[in-house]
């Protein structure tokens, strides 16, 4: 009989110690989990100063290669086969040539040049470039320049832009009445989205007159930028692994932690001071 109760209690024992131990690995998993989400939302409106330098190059590439696509279109000796590749490339998807989001973006008319901020007619990117080759004088060289071009900082709505500034310089002829261009300045809205780790791909998505009341340097959804590229959060993303090394000497730690964790302040929102409460949570259990 007291063989019986010994083999029963050392079974309860045994039982009683995997569910203690599978408590502490959910608990411990939970606590991880939650470090991860914290980290991801305290960084997922924040960029990189590397990254704020690649998109602001790559957005004012975009624009500049919309010069040359332009200038393609209105030279004098085009084929209709060439015309045709310079339209459908800048919007095909996946082509070195791409500089639409697609070919329905809308963009302010400025083929027109009596077409100002106040007055004008929205087009597709599509039509946009047709109607260069049929109402604009072509030439025999290249006659449209974009200068000034000036980046705004990076926002962010439900997706990451830039807004690009610059002022075109026609230097031919609207076919329609042989009215001379006057410089006017222009706005592209940049889409941006990343490619691989450190690359990113800038797509032009709206185009329109520039407005002063809206400027350039205006702070509207400005994406907060991180001073230091590596970030407090590599390091700390890094450590979880540490964290779970220590795990063997939880039992004879415990104490000392409790301690620590009792003596940090519960509102202190820095984000060092979180991750430092995650951290002794995890040495707790």
């Amino acid at each position: 009989m007291n063989k019986v109760l010994c083999l029963i209690s050392s079974f309860l024992i045994a039982i009683t110690s995997v569910y203690a131990l599978a408590g502490k690995q959910n608990i411990r998993n939970v606590i991880k989990y939650s470090k991860t989400v914290m980290i991801d939302s305290m960084q997922k409106d924040k960029i990189s100063l590397q990254a704020v330098a690649e998109i602001k190059y790559q957005a004012a590439t975009v624009v500049q290669t919309l010069e040359l696509i332009l200038n393609s279109i209105t030279f004098n000796e085009n084929t209709t086969s060439e015309l045709e590749a310079f339209i459908a490339n800048s919007f095909a998807p996946n082509h070195r040539s791409r500089v639409f989001y697609n070919q329905n973006i809308i963009i302010e008319d400025d083929v027109n040049p009596n077409y100002t901020l106040n007055n004008s007619k929205d087009v597709t990117a599509e039509k946009y470039l047709r109607d260069f080759d049929i109402s604009y004088e072509k030439t025999a060289d290249f006659s449209i320049k974009f200068v000034n071009i000036m980046v705004s900082e990076v926002k962010k709505t439900d997706h990451i832009y830039v807004r690009v500034k610059f002022e075109t310089k026609y230097g031919s002829k609207y076919k329609n009445d042989n009215t001379s261009y006057q410089t006017r300045q222009r706005e592209a809205v940049v889409r941006v989205e990343p490619s691989g780790r450190k690359k990113w791909n800038a797509f032009i998505e709206a185009i329109s007159f520039y407005n002063p009341n809206l400027p350039i340097d205006s702070k509207d959804h400005n994406m907060a930028v991180l001073l230091n590229d590596n970030s407090l959060f590599a390091n700390n993303t890094n450590s979880n692994n540490d964290d779970f090394s220590r795990e063997t000497n939880l039992s004879s730690s415990s104490d000392k932690n409790k301690k620590e964790q009792n003596n940090t302040t519960a509102n202190n929102w820095d984000l060092n001071r979180k991750i430092k409460q995650l951290d002794i949570a995890l040495q707790t259990f």
